[in-house]
């Protein structure tokens, strides 16, 4: 996944990221957020592998930083959430610079990083030992999009879904598919430190895919 670089401006930008809260919740904070005269920027990015609680990611650079911590403070006090971590300029792959900064919250029962949750799952994953490259891009919203150059295996687009973890099914009524992976989660270490990793590993021959395993991974 490449780097999140976002370039700075001279309003304040929160980069918001609302991969574990819904319409609602995300609607009142963007609200608060503006109202305290701070840009606004959603993504769904995965979270950083060290970040699993409201956390709030900002570089030193930043111009004003009181006055932007005070009102962003401000409105998540006016709709109930409260910081449990500051972190400086980078976490894993995600940068902001300048007068970027990155929220991530977390609503209460979720587990980031659990691995058991669809938005867990929900990751762009590469072929691993197979015989051409591949991807499968498993969406947050439940859409799945096949990605190949090999004219054996054209590129498609379907469904995924838990079907009760760790088994992970992809779905289509029209084109027909119905084939289950099962997931399975480690850790790994090389020369430039850990990383998670998630593999993806078929059940059966699929048709419209090749029977390859999967692999998305995020370092700490």
């Amino acid at each position: 996944m490449p780097l999140l670089l976002l370039v700075s401006c001279a309003q304040p930008t929160v980069h918001l990221n609302h991969r574990y809260l819904d319409e609602k919740q995300t609607s009142e904070l963007v609200s608060a957020l503006q109202q305290q005269g701070l840009r606004v920027e959603l993504n769904q990015h995965p979270f950083p592998a060290r970040v699993s609680e409201n956390t709030l990611i900002y570089s030193p650079m930043m111009r004003n930083p009181e006055a932007t911590a005070s009102r962003l403070q401000q409105a998540l006090d006016d709709t109930g959430w409260h910081l449990r971590d500051n972190r400086l300029l980078v976490e894993s792959n995600q940068w902001f610079t300048r007068d970027n900064v990155g929220l991530f919250l977390v609503p209460a029962g979720v587990q980031v990083h659990g691995g058991r949750t669809a938005m867990d799952v929900a990751h762009s994953y590469s072929a691993e030992d197979c015989d051409f490259d591949y991807r499968l891009n498993l969406q947050p919203d439940g859409r799945m999009v096949f990605e190949s150059d090999n004219p054996a295996y054209p590129s498609f687009q379907a469904n995924w879904r838990l079907t009760g973890y760790p088994y992970l099914q992809l779905y289509q009524e029209q084109t027909y598919l119905n084939f289950y992976y099962q997931i399975e989660r480690s850790d790994s270490r090389d020369a430039i430190g850990k990383a998670a990793i998630t593999r993806l590993l078929p059940l059966s021959t699929p048709v419209r895919l090749p029977a390859c395993s999967l692999v998305h991974g995020v370092r700490y």
